[in-house]
């Protein structure tokens, strides 16, 4: 074979499969999370600052390998804790999707992170499911 048509033939190759490449579907998402949320009681710190935000969130980047819907990234959230089994604080942040903020030390109810149903690659972060406001 001539230096000419091998080279014809690698150009050819090449273009081949790079419409190949180009007809395959997109890989799939590969997001780590659950379908569904869980109810998490926990208590109210306040309002999270944007540190704590900006922490977690990338915190649950990482542990999912996506990102949360962008809908929510502009909600406020509040800062609050859970205690396992064996009595340790875990933090959290909950984005509040209606109502009021619920004030330090009152007892919430979140719902943990699910895979977004109408994206697949992204996750719905957690939310404030409801709050036991202290009687003052």
């Amino acid at each position: 074979m001539s230096k000419t048509a091998r080279t014809r033939f690698l150009r050819i190759a090449s273009l081949s499969l790079l419409a190949l490449c180009l007809a395959l579907p997109a890989p799939a998402c590969q997001l780590r999370a659950p379908s569904k949320p869980t109810t998490v009681r926990g208590v109210s710190l306040g309002l999270a600052t944007q540190a704590q935000v900006e922490d977690l969130t990338g915190l649950a980047e990482k542990i999912t390998g996506g990102k949360p819907k962008p809908s929510y990234m502009a909600l406020p959230r509040i800062y609050a804790y859970t205690v396992d089994k064996a009595g340790r604080r875990h933090p959290a942040i909950a984005a509040v999707v209606e109502g009021p903020i619920p004030p330090a030390g009152a007892e919430v109810e979140m719902l943990t992170r699910y895979v977004d149903p109408d994206n697949a690659c992204q996750f719905i972060p957690w939310t404030l499911k409801s709050a036991a406001f202290p009687v003052s």
